[in-house]
């Protein structure tokens, strides 16, 4: 500290002008560095301005050769400061670039701040949850996503010549978030989430299975009490089978009553559960499966209900 009151002597005295010399871009940045080292260490702002100087011209120094450090601009008595300051340059250097190095990070993370603003003000998700569920993820949120769904009546009261055509691909944004997660680790993923966010009533579920050519699948988060609000949000139903996300959900309700599941996926025409207990009747749990989501093909029932048990009550529903 001897050398940090020789120079806040120095500066006091207001003999230095450093400040003069320094391109006001470079003073802006040393000042930004400085600034952060005066929240942590309560030194005046310029003092840590002026230490960073003496390493820019150490730098400097050894960039272009020890025998020119005197073309870098600085009045005598900074070189004379610098001598000093060098002979204990190698036990701050590598202090003064951790610091800098998180000065900078913390110059960046405003504009991050601004980016969870607003996703969380357009998504309904708070931003922190959005940036915990990042750093789970290993990746940044994105909005969460469907497809258009087009309606048809037969005489339709509306008399319009207007004809619309269904877009390629998803993009009605939704209340929610959305991340990019590799299949492998999908269900994994969405566990996680669902358990360090149960209690900011935010629901985590797979809400596109499409195959990607770099094999990732999409994991969304919505915030809602209610997990039928998954289905509600998708416009789950039952495409071909002519049932509305109502039906489902009507249909789901009894399910649960006898077997409570959770969400691991919801879609447009298919879901994915899982039974919370193991049910002591294999075969009956099969045979309610059926009922909310009917086989077209003749099944053999013991066989079904032996191939859910060996998935610990993970059930895949799909209507076409």
């Amino acid at each position: 500290m001897t050398i940090l009151r020789k120079l806040q002597d120095d500066n006091n005295k207001n003999v230095c002008t450093q400040q003069r010399y320094c391109c006001k871009q470079g003073w802006t940045l040393l000042s930004s560095a400085a600034a952060r080292y005066q929240q942590w260490f309560g030194q005046d702002k310029h003092l840590w301005a002026f230490v960073c100087y003496l390493l820019l011209l150490y730098l400097y120094s050894t960039a272009v050769g020890g025998g020119h450090s005197n073309e870098f601009p600085a009045c005598s008595n900074t070189q004379s400061l610098y001598a000093t300051f060098m002979t204990h340059f190698k036990y701050l250097t590598i202090f003064f670039l951790t610091l800098s190095l998180s000065a900078c990070s913390q110059m960046d993370n405003p504009q991050n701040l601004t980016r969870l603003k607003e996703l969380s003000e357009k998504t309904g998700i708070e931003m922190i949850v959005i940036d915990e569920a990042e750093k789970i993820t290993k990746t940044d949120a994105t909005r969460f996503v469907r497809r258009l769904m087009l309606s048809g009546y037969i005489d339709d009261p509306i008399q319009s010549t207007i004809r619309q055509e269904s877009p390629k691909g998803k993009t009605v944004e939704l209340p929610g978030i959305s991340f990019l997660v590799e299949h492998s680790i999908i269900e994994t993923i969405v566990d996680t989430l669902n358990k360090k966010f149960a209690y900011r009533q935010c629901l985590a579920f797979i809400s596109n299975d499409d195959t990607r050519n770099d094999t990732k699948q999409t994991v969304s988060i919505i915030h809602s009490a209610d997990k039928y609000n998954t289905l509600r949000l998708q416009q789950t139903s039952g495409g071909s089978s002519l049932f509305s996300t109502d039906s489902l959900i009507e249909k789901l309700l009894t399910f649960e009553k006898k077997y409570p599941f959770l969400f691991i996926g919801v879609g447009d025409e298919w879901l994915v559960i899982k039974t919370n207990d193991s049910p002591k009747d294999w075969t009956d749990f099969a045979k309610e499966v059926l009922k909310v989501c009917p086989s077209e093909d003749k099944l053999n029932i013991d066989e079904y209900a032996e191939a859910i048990k060996n998935t610990k009550g993970r059930v895949s529903m799909w209507w076409d």
